[in-house]
């Protein structure tokens, strides 16, 4: 389904719809103002041709409002379909357009986006009405900065700038209560709006006013769908093969339901439109084969994408570098040093380039788990775009180019995504300015510690954008704890060797048991904390402070069994004064031990 040229409104029919239902809660009385505003509409003769799936056009208002208007027709009944199965398409249909519906109304205010006015039936067929976009797709921007003759092919600054633009556009779904799919991103489906700059001007300047239209395929990531829904509209939600993942191509993977719910769909056509607006042809030229494949699916995993690069190629010595102004900055840089071979110039600009290819093989990846983030995606295309000029000139000096990856950065550790005011053990939510490794100045960021939250608040500017990140927060330091755990077991040893040989006699529940403790009962009594403390490996933060806490813990319990046998009359305190030095000793020891596991692990 494409979006027709700008209609005139000369030659148009009344057509009456029937309901019209408000997208966004209003007051009774505001309702009825408003419905009036829809309920008659003056559509372009012809535009009720049947043969399609649907259509959008321009339509009007008596009070000369111009609006855009889709509108899904019954599919033509064909001899071979019986009237079961024709109910069913058109009952997938009308689900469809009405989940397109309500997925356009989660969006209708966010920049980037058509404003939706409401959900209508007409004729005993629905239409949704909203805004009418002025302005160009982006495959017409393409002749427009080209490097080649024929005008097919953009130069790359441009690409990776139009890039950054519409990977800022899919971040905004982050905006939202839950995130979003779109799922068929394609030129025809990105329009550059034209009401206050044209096409040149926004190609010249390198700042685009996207507008992302045609949500027939969109999803929300998170949501729990009822499975016979998603079977219901499967044969008529359908993404375009050119610009579609694989897991968009077939309905054999497993897990399908949840890789259709990703955002790197999106970040895949993306990638596939700027390939095409880079080298002239989409990443697989499924348009252009010889022979139907069968099967789009195993032709992308059969086939390699060719490595865009060499797009300044067709430039010559003669031709000169007029209309590049990223190589005619290159030329005035080196030109300060002495002469400038132009023909090298262009061989180092072509070698440069290949870096925006390698960027969007990144985002073309067939295994979803191996393909960029957005927020990678553009992070990628921003170092390409402010390291070019400057690459060319290294490049020309013989000199190793900037990378287009971040190296200090540190890829955020995937947890559990939790709210401000929620601690939780370990991890830390930092909000930070989009683009940047480090804490920026004006970032809110909060610490969440075991034992409390420490909150650290500064004014954020609201026109720099946040991300979220979720990280580990610092391991303390297990030097201490593994001291005071060896200090344990020496002085266990020596009250293993205090005690053994010393006659005890204990007395419960009125029987008395005399005997000797031995030296290998004695190593025994002293050894069973540490080696029972081995379950409590998991209580703590480190290797040391585990094992510290389950020995306190268990030397703890072994003191209260002493004194509970002591009250019973215990007589080795009475009778053997060095063993109840001893066992004191200990006792003191353990009471040490606990609370220096309780202060490390608070401080940690």
């Amino acid at each position: 389904m494409t979006q027709p040229e700008n209609t005139s409104l000369s030659d148009m029919r009344i057509l009456e719809l029937d309901s019209f239902e408000v997208p966004f809660p209003m007051s009774e009385s505001q309702q009825e103002r408003y419905r009036r505003r829809f309920l008659t509409l003056l559509v372009p003769e012809g535009s009720d041709d049947r043969g399609g799936s649907g259509y959008v056009c321009k339509v009007a208002n008596p009070e000369g409002e111009t609006f855009a208007m889709k509108r899904v027709l019954r599919p033509m009944r064909t001899p071979s379909m019986d009237e079961a199965s024709y109910k069913r398409t058109v009952t997938a249909q009308t689900a469809a357009f009405r989940r397109e519906f309500e997925n356009q109304q989660r969006l209708s205010g966010l920049k980037g986006f058509p404003k939706l006015y409401g959900y209508g039936m007409a004729e005993g067929e629905p239409l949704i009405v909203m805004e009418w976009v002025e302005g160009e797709t982006c495959k017409k921007a393409a002749g427009l900065r080209a490097v080649d003759p024929k005008g097919t092919r953009v130069e790359p600054v441009t690409v990776a700038k139009l890039g950054m633009a519409l990977f800022d556009l899919i971040a905004r779904f982050e905006y939202l209560d839950d995130s979003f799919a779109h799922r068929d991103i394609s030129p025809n489906n990105i329009m550059l709006r034209t009401d206050e700059k044209s096409v040149s001007e926004q190609v010249e300047s390198g700042e685009f006013d996207l507008c992302l239209i045609d949500f027939g395929s969109s999803t929300q990531v998170n949501l729990h769908q009822d499975p016979s829904f998603t079977r219901l509209t499967s044969v008529v939600r359908r993404a375009t093969p050119e610009y579609a993942p694989p897991e968009m191509l077939t309905n054999d993977l497993p897990n399908l339901d949840r890789l259709r719910r990703s955002p790197l769909i999106d970040v895949y056509a993306i990638s596939s439109v700027l390939y095409e607006l880079l080298c002239g042809e989409t990443p697989y030229r499924l348009g252009k084969l010889s022979e139907d494949p069968g099967s789009y699916y195993r032709y992308k995993l059969e086939h390699a994408i060719p490595l865009p690069s060499s797009m300044h190629i067709d430039l010559t010595p003669e031709q000169g570098i007029e209309g590049q102004p990223e190589l005619i900055e290159a030329y005035r840089t080196l030109s300060s040093a002495g002469a400038v071979n132009t023909s090298q110039l262009i061989a180092a600009a072509n070698v440069v380039d290949q870096q925006l290819g390698r960027i969007l093989l990144k985002g073309l990846a067939n295994e979803q788990d191996s393909r960029a983030q957005v927020w990678e995606m553009r992070g990628m295309l921003e170092r390409f775009v402010d390291n070019y000029t400057d690459n060319i000139v290294r490049r020309y000096r013989g000199q190793m180019l900037l990378p287009f990856i971040d190296v200090n950065a540190v890829a955020p550790v995937q947890t559990q995504q939790i709210s401000l005011g929620a601690p939780v053990r370990g991890q830390a939510t930092v909000l930070r300015a989009t683009g940047q490794a480090q804490f920026p100045t004006g970032a809110a960021t909060q610490h969440l510690r075991s034992g409390g939250v420490g909150r650290t608040m500064t004014a954020t500017p609201s026109s720099t954008p946040l991300v979220r990140d979720e990280v580990r927060t610092k391991r303390p330091i297990t030097a201490p704890v593994i001291m005071t755990a060896s200090l344990i077991a020496a002085v266990s040893i020596i009250v293993a060797g205090c005690i053994s040989g010393i006659d005890a006699s204990l007395t419960l529940f009125n029987k008395t048991v005399s005997g000797t403790i031995g030296a290998p009962m004695a190593v025994l009594f002293c050894i069973i904390p540490p080696l029972l403390s081995v379950p409590f490996y998991y209580l703590g933060e480190s290797l040391g402070s585990k094992l510290l806490v389950g020995t306190c813990v268990l030397i703890a319990l072994e003191t209260a069994v002493l004194l509970l046998v002591h009250i019973t009359d215990w007589t080795v305190y009475t009778a053997q004064p060095v063993a109840g030095v001893a066992l004191a000793s200990i006792a003191v020891f353990m009471t040490i031990g606990a609370l220096w596991a309780i202060v490390i692990r608070r401080r940690s």
